[in-house]
């Protein structure tokens, strides 16, 4: 966090595009080496009956804060310049991360699996680069089919989601221009719809997983059919003439889109060993990030002016067209559902309905990780 603040201030001085492009490359280091470690902090110290939840609330901040930043960055840019709105967010920043410095270790099951291995192997271990470990962790982590074809219909249904974080308000600028007046209404407009629709899907997803059992298969079952859900709203959007039904649609297949978050972090916890919890959010963070929303962005830009300069039906028909990606991520999601069946389920389980014994916490506090 504190490299990531670090890289905030970066961006608001950046003198050129390529500094910019490296600050910006340190702040998902800083993203990532956090994400790794909260999710399973979570997952370790929340009740059996409500982890999903508890997921759900910390993924709140995946749509709050995409729309937050469309929205602030609509109202305060025009005000103070678009290096203040960096700035600002580091600033925030800073006192979280001197927290973090400044607070005990915190203790995460599975961490350290060393203590269950023979001398021999410790020793081997220990020998090891961290490369080397790095790589056969990475190994370890691509065995486990669940966890891998779940990442993979992530990275498909954040390919759509990056698509809409970048060109969402562009999008409903140029089909309804004479609405919205000004690219600053449409950013406020829009980045509002995210945020509420962001908020109440995620939520949903974490109850409704806690309240059909907190189990992988229904973890994997819900997101597959909120997507497909997703996509038949969000096409009816762009097909709209009326401006009220657009945003009545787009708020709809949003909410559903936003299902997805809580179970699919959960299932990616669930699905591997305790120990290779923090690796396994990172990488699906890269993955997501590799394979999804990194390259939909430009190529959305590349297909809207393949015919010189875009109309608001070309708009529409590309919009929509990149929204067929959720049902390609619903099949996978449903493959894996398919899979989980018989897969293992990683946590120390204590019912029928995958909740973990008191004495699940016996193995915290095996290994020490600083915040």
């Amino acid at each position: 966090l504190g490299l990531y603040a670090l890289a905030e201030v970066g961006c608001a001085i950046a003198p050129s595009y390529w500094f910019m492009f490296a600050c910006r490359c340190l702040v998902g280091i800083g993203e990532a080496s956090f994400v790794s470690l909260a999710a399973p902090f979570i997952d370790d110290y929340a009740p059996p009956a409500r982890k999903t939840l508890w997921l759900a609330t910390f993924y709140l901040c995946v749509p709050f804060g995409v729309a937050f930043g469309i929205f602030c960055g609509g109202a305060i840019a025009p005000l103070l310049g678009w290096r203040s709105v960096f700035g600002i967010n580091a600033a925030f920043v800073l006192p979280i991360a001197a927290f973090c410095f400044t607070s005990p270790p915190v203790r995460m099951r599975g961490v350290s699996d060393d203590e269950n291995l023979s001398a021999s192997m410790q020793r081997a271990r220990g020998n090891e680069t961290i490369f080397a470990k790095f790589l056969r962790d990475c190994k370890e982590l691509m065995k486990f089919d669940v966890y891998v074809t779940t990442v993979l219909g992530y990275a498909v249904y954040t390919a759509v989601i990056g698509v809409y974080a970048v060109w969402g308000p562009k999008a409903g600028y140029a089909i309804f221009k004479d609405r919205l007046h000004s690219s600053t209404n449409a950013d406020m407009v829009l980045g509002g719809v995210t945020v509420l629709s962001g908020i109440f899907g995620t939520l949903i997803g974490g109850v409704v997983v806690d309240k059909f059992g907190s189990t992988m298969t229904n973890a994997l079952r819900i997101p597959s059919a909120a997507a497909l859900i997703g996509f038949v709203c969000l096409e009816l959007a762009f097909r709209c003439s009326s401006f009220h039904m657009f945003i009545f649609f787009l708020v709809i297949g949003q909410m559903f889109a936003f299902v997805l978050q809580a179970p699919i972090n959960a299932v990616v916890l669930w699905s591997v060993r305790p120990g290779l919890r923090p690796l396994a959010c990172s990488m699906t963070t890269v993955t997501i990030h590799l394979l999804g929303d990194v390259p939909t962005p430009p190529l959305f830009g590349h297909f809207l002016e393949m015919n010189g300069a875009p109309t608001p039906e070309r708009w529409r028909h590309v919009c929509a067209s990149f929204t067929f990606l959720f049902i390609l991520s619903s099949a996978i999601l449903a493959l894996s559902s398919h899979r989980a069946k018989n897969a293992p389920d990683h946590r120390r389980v204590g019912s029928a309905h995958g909740d973990e014994s008191d004495d699940s916490r016996d193995d915290v506090g095996d290994s020490l990780l600083p915040t």
